[in-house]
C-alpha cells in the first residue's frame, strides 16, 4: 500500500489541488451570481399589489409600487420585487423607473435600486447604467455607475459613477467621464 501511495504521490496531490482549485471557484461565481439586494427579510411581512411612497412637507418626494412588497418591522427595510416607481424633485420634475428588485432602508434614508433598470425623466431624458442606483434621501440625489445619461438635447453623458440630482439637471460625472453632442 505504501509503495503505491509513493508511485502516485504526486497524481494524489495535483488532483487534490484541482479538486480544491474547483471547489472555490464554484463558490465565487455563486456568489457573484446572487443578488446584492435580501431576497427574503427576516420576520417579513409581504403585501400584494401595493404602493408605498414618502413625502415632505406634503410634497410627494418618491412612490414605489408593486405586485409583492415584503416589510420588515424590526430592521424597517422594503423588499420591493419587479418595482415601478417615480422619484419627484421639488421644481415638480419626474425621474420615472423600472427595475428588477430594490430596497428601502427607512433608517438610513436611502432607496437601492438593484439593475437591470430603465429610467426615464419628465424631459425625456434617459439613463441607462450596469450597476445599482443608490437614492440618497437626505440630499435627494441619487449616485452609481458605470452610466450612460442620453438627454432630450441630443447630449451623451458616460462615466464610471455620478451623482445627480433626481431631475439629471445637475450630473456630476466621476471617472473616464465623456460628454458628445448631437450622436
Amino acid at each position: 500500500m505504501q509503495t503505491l501511495f509513493r508511485k502516485y504521490k504526486k497524481v494524489i496531490i495535483a488532483g487534490s489541488v484541482v479538486f480544491l482549485f474547483i471547489v472555490l471557484l464554484y463558490s465565487i461565481l455563486r456568489q457573484t451570481e446572487q443578488s446584492t439586494l435580501p431576497r427574503a427579510l427576516v420576520k417579513a411581512i409581504s403585501f400584494q399589489g401595493t404602493q408605498i411612497e414618502e413625502r415632505k412637507k406634503g410634497r410627494l418626494v418618491w412612490r414605489i409600487g408593486s405586485r409583492q412588497i415584503k416589510v420588515d418591522q424590526d430592521t424597517q427595510q422594503v423588499y420591493v420585487k419587479q418595482p415601478q416607481g417615480k422619484f419627484c424633485s421639488a421644481e415638480g420634475m419626474v425621474m420615472s423607473f423600472h427595475a428588477s428588485a430594490c430596497l428601502i432602508d427607512r433608517k438610513q434614508a436611502k432607496v437601492i435600486i438593484e439593475a437591470p433598470i430603465e429610467i426615464t425623466t419628465s424631459q425625456g431624458d434617459r439613463l441607462q447604467t450596469k450597476g445599482n442606483i443608490v437614492y440618497n434621501g437626505k440630499t435627494e440625489t441619487i449616485t452609481g455607475g458605470p452610466v450612460v445619461i442620453y438627454r432630450s438635447d441630443g447630449i451623451k453623458l458616460q462615466a464610471n459613477s455620478f451623482i445627480s440630482d433626481v431631475s439629471l439637471q445637475h450630473v456630476k460625472l466621476k471617472g473616464q467621464a465623456k460628454l458628445t453632442k448631437g450622436e
